[in-house]
């Protein structure tokens, strides 16, 4: 026969496996996103590396294509909490740094994705909440008026890079930055390849 007391101990137990149950289901089904802190654009641009082919889609022209490809785009950078704890990307930090006057890797394979912004109204590079500035001029914004980034085969969360590309006014060049980011770009990879 149960004592009092072993009956207490056994009830806070089952309690403990039960909050710890609710936690696991919680985190297995709560998503977290790596998505860079970038507004949607007003054009979509594609190159198809291997057969150099083009697709646009914009607001205007193409909306069905724009809406598939960027609700692709915002799902790669979702993960579950789980997957991201037990991973050990749940602290992964993303990172802007200037990469240069030229463009980035011209030679690609899989797709080339241009993200084009009115270059009348230039975007800010905001990182962590707060506008990114370089090391070199803290008090200098980075604006922009395209991202471009590379989607291929690879299927699970990696590290990528995206560009940004900014027009310097005082050389007449466009400065690359790029910025680290976790995505799984596979099923945007697969849409692509229906077009």
């Amino acid at each position: 026969m149960m004592t009092k007391k072993n009956k207490l101990w056994l009830i806070a137990v089952y309690c403990i496996v039960g909050v710890l149950l609710i936690s696991v289901i919680a985190c297995s089904i709560a998503n977290m996103s790596y998505r860079p802190q970038i507004e949607d654009p007003l054009i979509i641009n594609i190159q198809d590396g291997s057969y150099g082919k083009y697709i646009t889609g914009s607001k205007e022209n193409n909306q069905e294509v724009y809406d598939e490809i960027l609700e692709k785009f915002n799902k790669s950078f979702n993960e579950s909490v789980l997957s991201s704890v037990f991973s050990g990307r749940s602290g992964f930090e993303s990172i802007v740094s200037e990469y240069g006057k030229t463009n980035p890797n011209t030679n690609f394979t899989g797709f080339r994705v241009t993200l084009e912004y009115n270059v009348n109204d230039p975007k800010t590079i905001m990182l962590d909440g707060k506008p990114y500035n370089p090391p070199t001029n803290t008090s200098k914004i980075i604006k922009y008026t395209k991202i471009i980034f590379d989607v291929n085969e690879t299927a699970g969360m990696t590290r990528h890079y995206i560009y940004y590309v900014s027009y310097d006014e005082a050389t007449s060049k466009n400065i690359y930055y790029q910025q680290s980011v976790m995505c799984d770009f596979s099923d945007l990879y697969a849409l692509l390849l229906t077009y």
